[in-house]
């Protein structure tokens, strides 16, 4: 059995503090969706893929053609098979027990599913025995005795082509899938962690330049990923993750559909984003934590670093391998926070219609083509949540011919109350690469706001982006709006955090224009009043 540096059964199982998100309220859904699983959401560019039953219509073919050899055909019960009117029914059997024995000794050879290859390999053997006995002894006209019990269509064809071939084949093959049904119940640690050739087979197939061999997943690197996944889906409580990982197992692992395995090949490159998370924020408290994550880190490094050389993968996904195993060699002294929003939060509570909705989308696409770079809006998505809330999705073009898509949510507190905000992701916002004109579109959308309800103040959300900060804290208050930093991100009660807020707010103060900083400071006396007097 080839040694590899990690075992399938071993990597994916360290526990994260997000596995005990069980999606029980709409942030947690939220956040499950945004922030661990953001690959689901994405397209996958349509590509030419080979078939993976290719090689089998071939091995179908190849015995057609071995029965229409001439010698073969001189042979009583080969030609009746050959010239039967159910010739195709059998020759799938036979294709599909011809097939078993061959993964099954591949198998064997390869170290993998050994218990399970024996036990078909002895279920097709002991199917066959039994078939050819009650051809030859029991069933020896075949087509009237049976016929009840195979069905007229079928025993005709069998009756035809002679007992002893026909039941054998489907002794065979009633005897392979026999094996196959003990094999998983018994052999549940082969099940699974370890990957049959015909299924890394057609993994490597599915990957690969059409015409290339070897330029798909190895069958090394595809038990690998079937591990981490497997472990994954254990470890973690939460249902929708639960459903994308083992929809990853199924139909990319064992149904070998390309665009599924480019699906897990992003999955683990958000795994390591957030393995490097996980490290940062609690490896350093426990030993033996600190040394499962590192095991984990290691080893879905190792894949990407395998993935890499997968030629078959769309050219968008062949980048983010590279940049993120890239990245992370470059990174590993950066804090990288699981709360990847970036926008304005509204500070207040407030009632809103529909009529309101449409004034503050009509005054937002005004704020942006007002901008010295004029914007549109090209697309507008509305959706409502089961608990009331309202989310509308803005694509926005800007100048250079860039597309961002910007978020505006308006959250139901209570039975009449919402809390608004607009943001941007940060898988979005990493990818954008004029990133200087997103404070000016956020702003465009919170100054609409403030137009429509009257709320000037705001929270600025920056993910623990201090320069994003400093930017959204500019552009508001040259807006017109009463901003200030999330006390979430800088708590009172860290030093470190409160010496970065000291430092975003004079920077803040040197870029200020003027007369901004006279209006705001207008504003933040008449809100000081206010409160005293209220």
């Amino acid at each position: 059995m080839p040694k590899y540096p990690f075992k399938p059964d071993e990597i994916g199982g360290s526990p994260r503090g997000y596995d005990v998100f069980k999606d029980q309220t709409e942030e947690e859904a939220e956040h499950v969706v945004e922030d661990i699983v953001p690959w689901a959401r994405e397209a996958i560019p349509e590509q030419k893929k080979k078939n993976k039953d290719e090689d089998d219509l071939n091995y179908k073919e190849h015995i057609e053609t071995l029965l229409s050899v001439e010698r073969v055909n001189q042979i009583g019960a080969l030609a009746a098979l050959n010239n039967a009117s159910q010739k195709g029914f059998i020759l799938d059997r036979l294709m599909d027990v011809l097939t078993d024995l061959y993964y099954a000794a591949r198998d064997m050879l390869s170290g993998q599913k050994v218990k399970t290859s024996l036990t078909i390999g002895a279920g097709i053997g002991f199917g066959a025995a039994i078939g050819a006995v009650l051809g030859t002894f029991v069933f020896p006209g075949v087509g009237t005795a049976i016929g009840g019990a195979v069905g007229s269509g079928i025993s005709a064809g069998l009756g035809a082509i002679g007992g002893t071939v026909g039941l054998s084949i489907l002794g065979a093959f009633g005897g392979s899938w026999l094996g196959k049904q003990i094999s998983r119940k018994l052999f549940k640690h082969e099940k699974r962690f370890e990957l049959s050739k015909r299924e890394t087979s057609h993994i490597k197939a599915a990957t690969a330049t059409p015409g290339k061999k070897g330029t798909g997943i190895t069958g090394e690197t595809a038990r690998l990923m079937n591990g981490y996944l497997y472990n994954r889906t254990k470890a973690i409580q939460s249902p929708t993750c639960k459903r994308f990982y083992k929809r990853l197992r199924k139909e990319g692992i064992f149904k070998a559909n390309p665009a599924v395995l480019e699906e897990a090949a992003r999955f683990f490159c958000q795994e390591l984003k957030l393995l490097e998370q996980e490290m940062k924020s609690k490896g350093g408290s426990d030993p033996a934590l600190k040394e499962a994550l590192q095991k984990d880190i290691d080893a879905v490094l190792y894949i990407l670093n395998k993935l890499k050389k997968v030629e078959g993968f769309s050219k968008q996904t062949h980048k983010r391998i590279v940049k993120t195993v890239d990245d992370s060699a470059l990174a590993q002294d950066m804090p990288k926070p699981i709360n990847k929003k970036s926008g304005i939060e509204y500070a207040k509570e407030h009632t809103i219609s529909t009529k309101d909705i449409q004034s503050i989308d009509e005054k937002f696409k005004r704020n942006l083509g007002s901008l010295e770079r004029p914007m549109e809006v090209v697309e507008r998505v509305d959706s409502k949540s089961r608990r009331g809330s309202l989310k509308y999705q803005y694509k926005i073009k800007i100048d250079s011919g860039e597309e961002l898509q910007v978020f505006f949510k308006e959250k139901k507190s209570n039975p009449e109350q919402y809390s608004g905000s607009v943001f941007v992701r940060s898988s979005d916002l990493e990818q954008t690469k004029d990133k200087g004109i997103i404070p000016e579109v956020l702003v465009a959308q919170a100054k609409a706001y403030y137009e429509n309800t009257g709320i000037q103040e705001v929270v600025v959300v920056a993910a623990g982006d201090d320069e994003l900060a400093i930017a959204l804290m500019v552009a508001a208050q040259n807006g017109g709006l009463v901003p200030r930093l999330d006390p979430r991100e800088y708590p009172e009660d860290e030093p470190k955090a409160q010496e970065r807020k000291k430092a975003i707010l004079a920077e803040v103060e040197k870029k200020l224009r003027p007369e901004a900083k006279q209006e705001v400071d207008v504003v933040k006396s008449k809100i000081k009043r206010k409160k005293t007097t209220g």
